[in-house]
């Protein structure tokens, strides 16, 4: 309600790709579609657009979101003007150091400019989650009193 009519979004599911089959840790793509709301969107005078899509990388799943809000350069000038700190960014960053301790592989986590437009640039994040993690964050809360 509060983004009223402010943003239309898509969610793109690539046909090969079977969601049953794929784990997404929690708290992770949620802040990142809020900080695309709230920091992209919100303060452009722009229809908003997110995207949000799914598609596998070799074995390993592979996630974009991307706006075309103010971009990040834009969006941290506003943030150095507001008394506000947001520690989303940080606090995704730890969650992923954290769940980089299941797997033989690392989660990436790359950031970058949506759009080559300097009033809507927007921004984009992609991420890569291992094909094991699911598996191996399975094994690890498995007690030693269930073996």
């Amino acid at each position: 309600m509060r983004f009223y009519k402010k943003f239309e979004y898509h969610v793109e599911v690539h046909e090969s790709l079977d969601p049953e089959d794929w784990m997404i840790p929690s708290m992770l793509l949620q802040p990142l579609i809020e900080n695309a709301l709230i920091h992209g969107i919100l303060p452009s005078n722009a229809d908003g657009q997110i995207r949000l899509s799914f598609s596998q990388q070799h074995e390993d799943l592979k996630i974009q979101i991307s706006d075309n809000g103010i971009g990040l350069a834009h969006s941290m000038a506003n943030k150095q003007m507001n008394q506000h700190k947001s520690r989303g960014m940080e606090l995704i960053q730890k969650r992923i150091q954290a769940l980089n301790h299941f797997s033989k592989h690392t989660i990436h986590f790359h950031q970058t400019t949506a759009f080559l437009s300097h009033t809507h640039p927007g921004h984009k994040i992609e991420i890569i989650l291992p094909a094991d993690l699911y598996e191996k964050w399975m094994e690890a809360r498995i007690s030693p009193t269930d073996l």
